[in-house]
């Protein structure tokens, strides 16, 4: 595919590496061993990490390489940038937008900011209106499943929240965090999963332009 560049290939980071190294060692490929050292080597065809500073944008060679990371990554890659992206995007005219657009609320939970206090209070005010509907509460910028838990007692968490803010340090860090509505009966196949799992999905894009 690209013939004046090694079989080379680099995988970094923690997060599933034995998964995304396999294929490429199985095809005899030549794996970047991890470090500083391995970060800097541009002598690849394809490079996979988990952050974006790891990548050197500037000696990408289009065409003829191939990076787990797009620079512009962070409209998508954080809980709370997707929802506004998302937002965003649902704002445009019908006629900036190509294809069948669904309606956001069909396929994204009601997700609200709750470091955004005109978010926290919309949020206030759906535990109200519908005091036994169940919570997921996420951390923005954590992945893996850390951080997060279930509220099943809205009302006991608006309390929590409301004591929190009165208690807060000024001076300290937010942690910025989304609520976002529990799909209590979520699709499954029959059969194969009898409860909801965590699926991480690994995509490479070839083309990003049409």
């Amino acid at each position: 595919m690209f013939p004046h560049l090694q079989l080379r290939f680099y995988i970094g980071g923690g997060n599933g590496i034995s998964v995304l190294s396999a294929p490429f060692l199985a095809r005899g490929w030549t794996k970047i061993e991890q470090g500083k050292e391995g970060r800097a080597d541009t002598n690849f065809k394809i490079k996979w990490c988990e952050r974006a500073s790891d990548f050197d944008f500037d000696a990408f060679k289009e065409k003829k390489q191939l990076i787990g990371r797009n620079p512009k990554i962070a409209c998508i890659g954080n809980k709370l940038r997707l929802k506004k992206t998302l937002t965003e995007f649902h704002a445009l005219p019908a006629s900036e937008v190509r294809g069948m657009r669904m309606k956001m609320h069909n396929y994204v939970p009601a997700t609200y900011e709750l470091e955004n206090m005109k978010e926290r209070l919309s949020f206030f005010d759906q535990v109200r209106e519908n005091p036994q509907a169940a919570w997921i509460i996420k951390p923005t910028g954590l992945n893996c499943g850390q951080g997060i838990f279930v509220v099943e007692d809205g009302p006991a968490y608006v309390q929590r929240l409301k004591e929190e803010e009165a208690t807060r340090n000024p001076h300290k860090r937010k942690l910025v965090r989304i609520a976002q509505k529990y799909i209590t009966n979520p699709l499954l196949l029959q059969g194969i999963f009898k409860e909801p799992i965590s699926v991480q999905a690994v995509l490479f894009i070839f083309r990003t332009q049409v």
